[in-house]
């Protein structure tokens, strides 16, 4: 309104709707999320190079997952997604690359070949390292003529020990390999009862977990005599 009480129109018009996806956040928020991700993610890897940072880091593409309450990795969704990981003590199911950074003082671009080692994980982290020991580094140091200032019954001791390594990785792999997967009872059978003496006498009374529990050693049996066949 002007001082003469005419009415002025600013031409203001509405502003346009806000787009929403399927998990509530509208275009906005993602923003500002992936923003603070970047952010983030740009700390770890200066500290990474800095030295003042654990000396690893990886960037997985595979499906998130999480721990479940028995302590089982588990998916969580369909869509594998690319990350970037500096913690210890997460599972890695799909692609990984990884940077280690070899010199604990941090590293520098005209030494970067010296200061970093790079490499790439396919589904199975032990079967990677099985690979490496066995395949690659363990060759290459039988092969090795100079071993500089150390004596050279202290070298054939270490080319055994890595060769008794290779062996343990590559039987540690095959097991994984070869398991065989034992089915877990019935939650509501199992939460339900204390483990103690009087609550096995309980449980055992009952008809239908006893008939359950039956059913689960039945199966157990069944499938470590067959897996013991087969590597027979």
């Amino acid at each position: 309104i002007s001082p003469g009480g005419t009415s002025i129109n600013h031409g203001f018009r509405s502003a346009a709707p806000i787009h929403h996806f399927q998990d509530g956040r509208s275009l906005r928020d993602r923003g500002v999320c992936c923003g603070k991700k970047l952010i983030v993610e740009k700390q770890h890897i200066n500290a990474f190079f800095e030295g003042s940072a654990p000396g690893a880091l990886r960037w997985s593409y595979q499906v998130p997952e999480e721990k479940n309450k028995d302590g089982a990795w588990v998916q969580k969704g369909t869509k594998p997604v690319l990350a970037l990981s500096h913690q210890q003590g997460e599972h890695v199911s799909g692609k990984c690359l990884f940077f280690v950074r070899v010199n604990p003082k941090g590293v520098n671009e005209k030494t970067l070949e010296t200061d970093l080692a790079v490499g790439e994980i396919q589904g199975s982290a032990l079967e990677t390292i099985k690979a490496l020991v066995a395949d690659l580094y363990l060759p290459i140091l039988q092969e090795q003529s100079s071993w500089g200032k150390m004596p050279v019954d202290h070298a054939k001791e270490f080319l055994a020990g890595a060769g008794k390594m290779a062996n343990i990785l590559a039987e540690a792999a095959s097991c994984l390999q070869g398991g065989v997967g034992l089915k877990k009872p019935d939650e509501r059978h199992v939460s339900q009862y204390d483990l103690r003496p009087g609550a096995f006498t309980q449980a055992a009374n009952e008809p239908e977990v006893a008939h359950h529990m039956e059913e689960c050693l039945t199966d157990w049996c069944s499938k470590v005599r067959l897996c013991i066949l087969q590597q027979q």
